[in-house]
């Protein structure tokens, strides 16, 4: 009797071993308003890349800055709203939340693509339009409105 219990002690361990790694590597899903404070903060992060590439273009438009620096300051603008849209993507959305995540993700990469265009059309030595400069200023009022801010 005694050596049947003792053959069943490495069995139970390796079940609690394998039962306490899966419970410990579970993904956790984040609460509801600290989703929210994190898409939040990635808006307003990227409403900032946006400004700066609004800034960049009407500071090389007016003469104010040279087309070199201006690109330098797109690219920065560029890797920025890329990386604020890496914070999104990366956080498991809480349930309730999918349609919520989706619109902010579809902003994110609006603000994202609308600064890579500014760059590629700045390197290309497109003209730089009042209505560039305008559809880049609202789009940064978009995504401070969606921020909540």
């Amino acid at each position: 009797m005694g050596s049947r219990s003792s053959d069943r002690r490495p069995l139970l361990g390796s079940l609690l071993l394998v039962l306490a790694l899966v419970v410990g590597c579970a993904v956790s899903e984040p609460e509801p308003a600290d989703w929210s404070e994190s898409s939040a903060r990635a808006l307003e992060s990227a409403a900032s890349a946006v400004a700066t590439a609004r800034l960049a273009l009407s500071g090389e438009k007016d003469g104010d800055l040279w087309r070199s620096y201006a690109v330098v300051l797109l690219a920065d603008a560029e890797e920025a709203a890329g990386s604020a849209a890496d914070q999104v993507a990366v956080v498991q959305t809480p349930r309730g939340r999918e349609k919520r995540a989706e619109q902010v993700r579809d902003l994110l990469g609006r603000a994202e693509d609308a600064v890579r265009a500014a760059r590629q059309e700045l390197v290309a030595g497109k003209p730089i339009t009042a209505e560039r400069l305008a559809r880049l200023e609202r789009l940064r009022q978009r995504l401070l409105r969606e921020a909540g801010r």
